[in-house]
């Protein structure tokens, strides 16, 4: 960091290459989203993609992953864009 409090320029893009680097905590497959445990990737937690068209779906899933103690903020981190991915969402 420099005088200023501003970190390089190379502190981000290091940052952002990690991140396309890692694991992807959610995936997509055959109508669902597939949810990793962060520690043993191997298991996961299926989540029908029909089971999320609605806002208050969407919201409810969120509430049921966040109560399960092996969730992150990545873990919710990584839901939020495969949904956005899968949907389209813009802007």
């Amino acid at each position: 960091m420099n005088h200023e409090g501003l970190r390089p320029a190379s502190d981000y893009l290091d940052s952002m290459i990690r991140e396309q680097q890692r694991p992807r905590l959610v995936t997509i497959d055959e109508g669902h989203f597939d949810v990793h445990h962060p520690e043993q990737y191997g298991n996961l937690y299926s989540i029908p993609i029909s089971s999320c068209t609605e806002r208050d779906d969407i919201l409810r899933w969120l509430r049921q992953l966040s109560e399960k103690p092996w969730v992150t903020p990545l873990v919710i981190e990584d839901f939020a864009k495969a949904m956005i991915r899968h949907f389209g969402v813009r802007g």
